[in-house]
């Protein structure tokens, strides 16, 4: 059984909520009595069945192979692992690896990683030779040490002079909201912006994302994976053109690009919120032929919310005498399925931070919830978790693409459990030395960010910044793991 479904509505409930609605329709007062729009809105809602799913989940930390509570488990096996075998041991002697394996970046990152990923990193450090169980553990240790990179490539950053010459594809930009019918699909509104999940900047910097993002998160992210986020990294524009080359560059089209309203997009933008690929479809629909008099908008849109999304029978195996349809109104869609999370964030000050314990609860390090109530402009419906939303289209291209989407959703988790910090702090070092304002926003991001440490410490922040050991120290007894 489910146990993370909403309760049935009690009947006293329900009949307590018809009364207060009776009452509010009958109001005569001619300056508080409902007004046409008013039940226009009621309308919508009564015939509104928002599907929300968390596959029995609590949250954003469980996922569809296993709890937190099984994660946590692996996560201090191997930190036991590591401390009981000599070989590893001479290993993490080493300063940076002491730090790293204490920290908050390692800590999100074993919360993070795909689950059979996560295992085989378990299981590597005990089998082989020491030379091999090293290996295992020092890739892992050095891809920990490179994950502030991938929130860096996820966020969206001021870009310098040179990259701003780069040009968006005018008729990609209004692909995708014409594919998600001018509204966000997420909560309808017609006040919409098209969002990338990689920024656009992406395009301007395809090597140096191969070379220090996705590859040394090779350890991580796994290789089938890394390779398919290189394979999308590998297409350049043609020679000459500072445009974005449309359907030819997943970068610049409707695959890394979803409709929100403004709302959502700034929230997006700030990792408050993150989508879970959940499944990819394929269904021949009904396809209804769009009035010509139609605005943007106004029509069917190609979202639909998971219980709205139709299914229909090839044509050639409906039973004859029953189509209402014409034959070639039906067409081959192909679409994904998302699930939408409010990605709470902790206490802690960014990646180099570390949390209580290296197998720390993280719901236990909540930060208080600060998240607006966004709700769905036309059906006045809460967006809340386990939302999950359809996105069609007739072309397999233009739907948003499953790794893209995957690999945003693991950047905005690793940002969000390791205290969603500024992301300045995580800037390339040669951008901070080539850049003064920038080096002088990373200071001011790390000051920030001891702040936060210190606040939680319960520390003197001037004196936690003036520390030689650094702002994120943490004294080594909070660092323990017990062995029970």
């Amino acid at each position: 059984m489910n146990t993370n479904l909403p309760l049935p509505v009690s009947s006293d409930k329900v009949d307590r909520l018809c009364e207060s609605l009776r009452n509010k329709l009958e109001n005569a007062d001619p300056y508080t009595r409902v007004t046409n729009r008013d039940i226009e809105m009621y309308e919508r809602n009564f015939a509104e069945r928002v599907p929300r799913n968390m596959d029995g989940r609590v949250d954003y930390l469980d996922d569809g192979q296993a709890t937190l509570g099984c994660r946590r488990e692996v996560m201090k096996e191997i930190h036991q692992i590591i401390q009981r075998d000599k070989d590893l041991q001479k290993m993490v002697c080493n300063d940076l690896f002491k730090k790293t394996l204490a920290s908050a970046r390692c800590w999100a990152v074993l919360l993070t990683m795909e689950w059979t990923n996560l295992v085989e990193f378990r299981d590597s450090l005990c089998a082989g030779d020491a030379k091999q169980k090293q290996r295992s553990l020092h890739g892992f240790l050095m891809a920990c040490c490179n994950v502030g990179g991938l929130i860096w490539w996820m966020s969206e950053t001021p870009t310098s002079t040179k990259e701003q010459i780069w040009l968006r594809s005018g008729a990609q930009r209004e692909a995708a909201p014409r594919r998600d019918g001018f509204r966000c699909v997420l909560t309808h509104s017609a006040i919409i912006e098209e969002c990338h999940m990689c920024p656009f900047w992406s395009l301007s910097r395809r090597t140096e994302i191969q070379r220090t993002v996705i590859a040394p998160l090779m350890d991580i992210l796994g290789l089938e994976f890394s390779n398919r986020i290189l394979g999308i990294l590998e297409q350049t524009t043609p020679a000459g053109e500072r445009t974005a080359p449309g359907d030819f560059d997943l970068l610049d089209s409707p695959a890394n690009m979803i409709t929100l309203s403004n709302q959502l997009h700034k929230l997006w933008d700030d990792g408050v919120f993150g989508l879970e690929p959940i499944r990819r479809l394929q269904q021949y629909k009904t396809v209804e032929k769009p009035d010509s008099q139609e605005k943007p908008g106004s029509g069917p849109s190609a979202v639909k919310r998971g219980a709205e999304a139709s299914e229909h029978q090839p044509p050639h195996k409906k039973a004859a005498g029953k189509q209402t349809k014409s034959v070639d109104q039906e067409k081959l869609m192909y679409g994904i399925e998302l699930r939408f999370h409010w990605l709470r964030k902790t206490t802690l000050g960014g990646l180099d931070d570390s949390p209580p314990t290296v197998d720390a609860d993280p719901r236990e390090l909540w930060k208080e919830w600060d998240a607006d109530n966004v709700r769905d402009n036309a059906h006045a419906t809460p967006l809340d978790n386990g939302h999950t939303v359809t996105i069609w289209s007739d072309d397999r291209r233009k739907i948003p693409n499953w790794d893209l989407v995957s690999i945003q959703w693991l950047a905005f988790r690793l940002h969000r459990l390791s205290g969603a910090a500024n992301v300045d702090l995580y800037a390339p070092q040669k951008d901070q030395d080539d850049d003064e304002a920038l080096a002088a926003r990373v200071l001011q991001a790390k000051r920030d960010a001891t702040e936060m440490v210190a606040e939680r410490l319960g520390l003197n922040a001037d004196e936690l910044w003036a520390d030689p050991r650094g702002p994120y120290y943490v004294p080594p007894e909070n660092q323990g793991l017990d062995d029970d």
